[in-house]
C-alpha cells in the first residue's frame, strides 16, 4: 500500500511482540509488559492501530466517493481474516490434542473452551464456524472480522464528518455500557470475550486518526493536555502495580473500579489510559526518536505483515504453552523461546517483503 506510514507499522510490530509474550502465560517476561503498568494493554493498541491502517488504506477512495471499491476491498479482507481464524483455531486444537495424546495427564483439551470439542464436537464445530465459540487466546480475529464488516459505514461517515463518525460510534459505545449489549456465545452460554459494540469505538478513533494522517492534518501538541495525559498514565501505573509493589492488594480492594476496567466491554478507564498513553507518545515525538534506532526497521517490517506475524505468533505460543506446561522450564527457556520467536518473525517478514517486491517488479514489467 503506497499510503503506509512506517511509524504506524513500527508500533504494530511492537504490539505483535507484546501479544506474543503475553500469550505465553507464566513466562517471566510477561511481568514486564505494559499491561502491568497501566489499565490498557496490547489489545487496545492492536484494535486502534487496525483502525488507523484501515483508514490509510481506504480513506483516499472513500473521499473520492468510491464506496463500492471500499466495501469490496474490506469484504475481501474480512473473508481472508475469517479463514485465517478458522485455520489457526483448528491448528491449535490439533497441536493441543496431539500433546494430550503424547504426554499423559496434561489435559490441554479441557481448557480455554477446547473441552466443548470433546463433549459436543458437532456443536463446537458449528460454533467455531459461526464465530460464536472462540478459544482462549484466539478471540481477537473474530472481533477484527466484525470491525471490518462495519468499517465501510465508519469510513463513509468519516469522509463526510469525523465529528459525526466519532459521535455515532461514541453513542453506540455509551449505549453498550448502559445496556450490557454484546453478541452471545454458543454452545457455551455467555458473550463474546471482546464485545464488538464496545470495541468499535477505539477502532473508530483509529480511523479518525488515519484520516488526519491521510489528509496531512496535524494533531496538536498541547502542554496542558500532555500533563493531564501523563497524570492519567502515572495514576494508572501506580494503581495497577499496587503503588509499585508497596501496597499489595490495593487494586484488588478497589472493587468499585471493576465495572470501569472491563476488558470485555472496553471499560472507560482502559480507554482513557490508552488514549492518554498514545497522546504522550505522540506529543513527546517518541516515534521520531526511535526511527533512527536499530529496532525500528525490523519492527516496522513485521508491522507491514501483521496478519502473517500474528498468525505465526499464535502457533508458536501454542507450542510454547505445551512446552512450559509439560517440562520444568525457567526464565532461561522463556528468554530463548521469545528470542527465537522474534527472530522467526523477522525472517518471515523479510521473506514476505522480498516476495512483495518481486510481485511488484513482475507487475511493472507486465504493464510496460
Amino acid at each position: 500500500n503506497n499510503q503506509r506510514i512506517d511509524g504506524v507499522d513500527f508500533w504494530r510490530g511492537l504490539v505483535l511482540i507484546v501479544i506474543f509474550i503475553n500469550h505465553l502465560p507464566g513466562n517471566y517476561f510477561e511481568n514486564w509488559t505494559p499491561r502491568n503498568y497501566g489499565f490498557s494493554d496490547s489489545a487496545e493498541a492492536f484494535v486502534f492501530l487496525s483502525g488507523v491502517a484501515v483508514a490509510l488504506a481506504y480513506a483516499g477512495r472513500m473521499l473520492k466517493g468510491d464506496l463500492v471499491a471500499v466495501a469490496t476491498g474490506l469484504g475481501r479482507r474480512a473473508r481472508l481474516l475469517y479463514f485465517w481464524h478458522l485455520g489457526l483455531t483448528f491448528a491449535a486444537c490439533l497441536l493441543f490434542a496431539t500433546a494430550d495424546y503424547l504426554i499423559e495427564h496434561m489435559a490441554f483439551m479441557t481448557e480455554h473452551g477446547r473441552d466443548v470439542l470433546l463433549a459436543a464436537p458437532l456443536d463446537a464445530l458449528l460454533g467455531i464456524l459461526g464465530l460464536s465459540h472462540q478459544l482462549g487466546y484466539f478471540n481477537i480475529l473474530p472481533l477484527y472480522f466484525v470491525l471490518l464488516a462495519i468499517a465501510s459505514v465508519l469510513l463513509w461517515l468519516a469522509a463526510h464528518s469525523l465529528v459525526a463518525m466519532l459521535a455515532a460510534s461514541g453513542l453506540v459505545y455509551l449505549g453498550t455500557a448502559l445496556t450490557g449489549l454484546n453478541l452471545p456465545s454458543w454452545p457455551v452460554a455467555g458473550v463474546w470475550f471482546f464485545n464488538p459494540f464496545a470495541w468499535q469505538f477505539i477502532f473508530a478513533i483509529g480511523i479518525a486518526l488515519g484520516f488526519l494522517l491521510r489528509t496531512g492534518k496535524a494533531i496538536p501538541r498541547l502542554g496542558p493536555l500532555l500533563l493531564a495525559a501523563l497524570a492519567c498514565n502515572l495514576t494508572g501505573a501506580a494503581l495497577v502495580s499496587d503503588l509499585f509493589g508497596q501496597a499489595p492488594g490495593l487494586l484488588a480492594s478497589m472493587t468499585w473500579l471493576d465495572a470501569y476496567k472491563s476488558k470485555t466491554d472496553l471499560g472507560i478507564v482502559r480507554l482513557i489510559d490508552f488514549l492518554a498513553l498514545a497522546y504522550v507518545l505522540h506529543t513527546l515525538r517518541v516515534t521520531g526518536w526511535l526511527r533512527g534506532r536499530a529496532i525500528f526497521a525490523p519492527l516496522a517490517r513485521m508491522g507491514r505483515h501483521g496478519l502473517a506475524i500474528f498468525s505465526a505468533g499464535c502457533i508458536l505460543t501454542v507450542i510454547g504453552q505445551i512446552a512450559m506446561r509439560s517440562w520444568s522450564t525457567n526464565w532461561v527457556f522463556d528468554l530463548a523461546f521469545i528470542v527465537l520467536g522474534v527472530v522467526l518473525f523477522d525472517q518471515l517478514a523479510r521473506l514476505l517483503d522480498e516476495s512483495r517486491a518481486r510481485a511488484l517488479a513482475a507487475k511493472a514489467i507486465a504493464g510496460a
